[in-house]
């Protein structure tokens, strides 16, 4: 893939993970979901936005009773 390419899908991909962490954060999280989030910010800063994504996909797998929006 080319240089420009790679950069999009970056750029894609930030955005992704930015709406994804910005809707779990408006979401009732276990500690463990908590600690995954954390964990996916601190991705995000290090530019790791492929490992963020995979951290946010663990948080969506777990127990979906968990992870509730919390204006219910």
């Amino acid at each position: 893939m080319e240089e420009s390419g790679v950069e999009g899908l970056e750029a894609a991909l930030s955005q992704i993970v930015a709406r994804e962490i910005q809707d779990l954060e408006t979401r009732t999280l276990s500690d463990s979901q908590k600690e995954l989030l954390s964990q996916a910010k601190q991705d995000v800063e290090a530019g790791n936005f492929s490992q963020a994504l995979e951290k946010i996909w663990q948080i969506s797998n777990t127990s979906a009773n968990s992870v509730s929006p919390t204006d219910n």
